[in-house]
């Protein structure tokens, strides 16, 4: 990271829940984490992304070593535990095609959740809050670059579960790893995991499927946390695995060599009753041969971005009941 980039001293935080305002007019396949370099004007717009993935160079991310209490195995054991499965939500994002995401991993003790220069995966106690966990991003706002991302995932009052993949990446019914006797809900490392890497990746909540089907995206804002999922599943599972919309998103953030001549795009406009161009709206394309769904939000428009003495932004992503 450019020493340049972390000059300002201050960090505006923001909470993301679904990313509603954007400037005017055509749409994207996808949500992607969007900011308002010049919020008087409302048009000029940024997408969050990483400069390390457009050179090719590998992601450093820290996952701490102390896990969860929930998931206590023996070093013999050959089931899936915490470590393994926020693994496994990493190695998903790299095999997007084309685009080249890497993880270099390593642990560390650090539970750091703020602008330091090392992003960092952790479970601890955040309170009696009404989210599963929580993605910081920074980002200098006159270029959109990723400066630092810290992921911490709730640990109070959830039973942390993990469970075994099938082939294609899919969970496999329980039984599952992990328990805690003053859990009040249930909830899926890899799944939740692999949902906000995809925050720290550059991308916000898509707001097509319903929750926990098999085709509902990663980036989908709602799980369940108090029932199983379908088969016996850990409930938020079926976010394991992308679906089109979160590679679309990302292919779009990060675009691969051939992606203008093996792709096509819908454009439009979207109108109000006054039929005036209309942004924050949501747009669905639907495959009635496959039921392949892909969303957008209309109305983002990257322009020019004008200096600003303070470079540093934070926004946060929530994941929700």
């Amino acid at each position: 990271m450019s020493a340049g980039r972390q000059l300002a001293r201050a960090r505006w935080p923001c909470v993301v829940a679904l990313l509603s305002l954007h400037a005017a007019i055509p749409a994207f396949a996808y949500t992607p984490l969007a900011f308002l370099a010049n919020p008087g004007s409302g048009r000029e717009v940024g997408w969050l992304s990483w400069q390390e993935i457009r050179d090719g160079r590998p992601i450093r991310f820290a996952v701490n070593d102390a896990g969860t209490s929930d998931i206590d195995l023996a070093p013999d054991d050959p089931a899936i535990d915490e470590f393994e499965a926020i693994e496994l939500a990493f190695r998903t994002w790299e095999r997007i095609p084309g685009v080249p995401i890497h993880f270099d991993l390593h642990r560390t003790d650090r539970r750091t959740f703020g602008f330091d220069g090392e992003n960092v995966i952790f479970l601890a106690d955040l309170g009696p809050v009404d989210y599963g966990a929580l993605t910081l991003v920074t980002y200098d706002n006159t270029t959109g670059q990723i400066l630092d991302t810290d992921i911490h995932l709730n640990d109070h009052a959830i039973r942390w579960v993990t469970s075994p993949n099938a082939a294609d990446g899919e969970p496999l019914p329980c039984p599952c790893q992990g328990s805690d006797p003053e859990a009040t809900s249930l909830n899926d490392v890899q799944g939740i995991a692999t949902h906000e890497i995809g925050h720290a990746l550059g991308l916000d909540h898509s707001a097509v499927g319903v929750r926990e089907t098999p085709r509902t995206p990663t980036m989908y804002p709602r799980g369940v946390f108090f029932v199983p999922g379908d088969g016996e599943r850990p409930p938020n599972s079926r976010y394991r695995t992308l679906e089109p919309d979160d590679v679309i998103g990302i292919q779009n953030l990060y675009p691969p060599a051939r992606r203008a001549a093996e792709t096509a795009a819908v454009q439009g406009v979207v109108h109000n009753r006054n039929d005036r161009p209309l942004f924050g709206a949501h747009v669905v394309a639907h495959s009635v041969t496959t039921g392949v769904e892909v969303g957008a939000m209309s109305g983002v428009v990257a322009g020019p971005l004008p200096p600003d003495p303070d470079r540093r932004r934070s926004q946060i992503s929530r994941w929700t009941r």
